[in-house]
């Protein structure tokens, strides 16, 4: 009977890399060197680029995760699946929040599988290709208006734009969330993609 890991694996498009290198390579890469599945919904990244992603330089500059912490992974929607110490961890994108997800990739794998809409926003994948196409493989979706700030996850509300260029965006929102006074009554400006204290 496959494992977990080996299912999740045989369900994703074919490897996007042709390289052999393993370097920096996680338990999934040993079943498949990067993919998509589900529509895209969910991109596990090549072994060889998890270096670039995880840059002190990108935007992880704008997050408070542990050096030693790698995002290998993500949702439709850009929020980070992270391996740290063997653990996976989650990496919430508009806020900034990191939690348990999983001890071993073999019980990450068992978990996305269990649950393909709330761990990787598979039915809003579906309609989104449904009505705008295929996502490219660098390609995540982000809402107009923030989920935390009430954003719907219909299609109408989001947009498609470059996994860095969403995280970027993210970060921001997720700094301008975190220097807010408790309690405090704010206004989201769109353009610049960071909410500020009013009154």
């Amino acid at each position: 009977m496959p494992t977990s890991l080996e299912k999740l694996a045989s369900l994703g498009s074919a490897a996007l890399t042709s390289s052999e290198s393993k370097q920096n390579a996680l338990p999934i890469h040993r079943e498949k060197n990067g993919f998509v599945a589900f529509e895209s919904a969910l991109w596990v990244l090549p072994s060889d680029e998890l270096g670039k992603w995880n840059s002190g330089s990108s935007w992880r500059s704008l997050y408070n995760l542990p050096t030693e912490a790698t995002c290998f992974a993500s949702d439709l929607f850009g929020n980070q699946f992270v391996s740290l110490d063997d653990r996976v961890l989650t990496l919430e994108a508009e806020t900034g929040e990191v939690d348990a997800f999983a001890d071993s990739f073999e019980e990450w794998a068992a978990r996305i599988l269990d649950d393909l809409e709330l761990h990787t926003g598979h039915r809003i994948a579906y309609a989104w290709q449904g009505a705008r196409g295929v996502l490219r493989q660098d390609e995540r979706v982000a809402p107009r208006v923030p989920f935390v700030l009430g954003g719907n996850y219909e299609v109408g509300n989001l947009s498609a734009m470059t996994a860095s260029a969403l995280m970027w965006r993210y970060g921001r929102f997720a700094r301008s969330l975190k220097n807010l006074p408790d309690g405090a009554r704010v206004s989201f400006d769109e353009e610049q993609y960071v909410v500020r204290p009013v009154g």
